[in-house]
């Protein structure tokens, strides 16, 4: 039995490592093409406005990134709006990165924000499209629960 669970064990563990290979294979793969795939889920009141995202570009010293960020929505949601507006607030890197010290200090960058109609209850999507200054691209989809 023990034999058994070795060679069970062992075969989990390649299985796991081959799936995390393939997400290190797709994420270099995006990274090449220039364009990551995100989606998200968020809650909102009914006829309330909620900031959902800040999107910004800053070099490892902290300073912007030269050029500006383009973003355009290029799926509307249907039972609400979108708002993209410039200004300044903080960034949100991961303490491994070699950007974590600028999480305190803000910088430029987008805000979107989401509002749904009034009496509106139900599910809601829209995409956004980001350009960074380097020629990468995001497609971010919201998918929104409004309660």
């Amino acid at each position: 039995m023990s034999k058994f669970l070795l060679i069970v064990c062992a075969a989990l563990g390649l299985l796991l490592s081959s799936a995390s290979a393939q997400d290190e294979a797709k994420d270099e793969a995006f990274r090449k093409e220039g364009l990551q795939k995100f989606e998200f889920t968020r809650f909102v009141a009914s006829g309330k406005k909620i900031r959902l995202d800040f999107a910004y570009a800053v070099n490892p010293d902290c300073s912007p990134v030269e050029g500006s960020i383009e973003m355009k929505t290029t799926t509307e949601p249907a039972h609400g709006t979108v708002e993209i507006v410039s200004g300044d607030g903080f960034p949100v890197f991961a303490k491994t990165s070699v950007r974590f010290k600028c999480n305190e200090k803000k910088t430029r960058g987008s805000f979107i924000t989401y509002k749904a109609n009034e009496k509106y209850v139900g599910s809601d999507k829209f995409v956004i499209l980001i350009l960074y200054p380097s020629g990468y691209a995001r497609e971010v989809s919201y998918n929104v629960n409004v309660k």
